[in-house]
């Protein structure tokens, strides 16, 4: 059995084996069930991203685990608190949690978006500076303004045709987008230009498998490794990919 489908096989088993358990009892909290739950919902998920081809799963893991370790802290929590006690508890737990994610996205959109303003007035006075161009579209993707990022690329391009970095950059912006046939052929004009850019084959490659093309995603992280044979990131793609 594939890698891929005993994740999803065994995040069944143990989500059922859960909900059986609520079934016959109301208690939601008790840490071995809890634990059937939790665990099963990791590994469901990770293999549905996986049959996907969403690769980077090990973030997802991470986040899992931590959202794991905070439910089982709270199920232990009651025993040793009174009930009026350990709701504030959970209360202040989880307003602190939302509190430092929401100052972490608005501090990083801040930033970018105090950056956009600075390339917006450099860009008022040198309109060919292709480089400016360039990092302006970086600075929209960090907001996920991809199609202006797009455009600035595009300028930069317009510009400058031969400068691969905004050819790349673009590729990104759209595969982040989801525009993922227009992102590979973006990639393929990077590598008519530098056929052993290895980031433009691996990102080809992401974007093949995000629209089912695995055995082209394949080739292209072969090609990598043709290229480079310690890359990491290939070697890790290809491996969830042989899972």
């Amino acid at each position: 059995m594939k890698k891929t489908t005993l994740d999803i096989v065994t995040g069944s088993i143990f989500l059922t084996l859960y909900l059986l358990y609520l079934m016959v009892t109301e208690d939601y909290f008790n840490p071995i069930f809890l634990f059937f739950a939790v665990f099963g919902s990791v590994e469901l998920v990770t293999g549905i991203f996986s049959l996907k081809g969403y690769y980077q799963k090990r973030m997802y893991i991470g986040s899992l685990t931590a959202l794991l370790l905070l439910i089982l802290i709270s199920s232990f929590i009651p025993v040793y608190l009174s009930p009026d006690t350990y709701n504030l508890f959970i209360f202040l737990l989880w307003a602190i949690i939302v509190i430092l994610a929401i100052y972490k996205l608005a501090r990083n959109e801040i930033k970018s978006l105090k950056l956009i303003q600075k390339y917006r007035k450099t860009l008022e006075t040198n309109p060919d500076d292709f480089k400016i161009w360039n990092n302006y579209g970086i600075a929209l993707k960090k907001i996920k303004e991809y199609k202006r990022a797009v455009e600035a690329y595009d300028k930069a391009l317009e510009i400058n045709p031969g400068y691969t970095t905004a050819m790349y950059n673009k590729g990104i912006a759209l595969a982040e987008g989801s525009k993922y046939k227009k992102a590979i052929e973006t990639y393929d004009q990077v590598l008519e230009m530098d056929p052993d850019d290895v980031n433009a084959w691996i990102n080809k490659g992401s974007s093949l498998a995000s629209i089912g093309k695995f055995k082209e995603a394949m080739e292209c992280y072969d090609k990598v490794l043709k290229i480079d044979p310690e890359n990491t990131k290939a070697k890790f793609n290809k491996g969830i990919m042989q899972e």
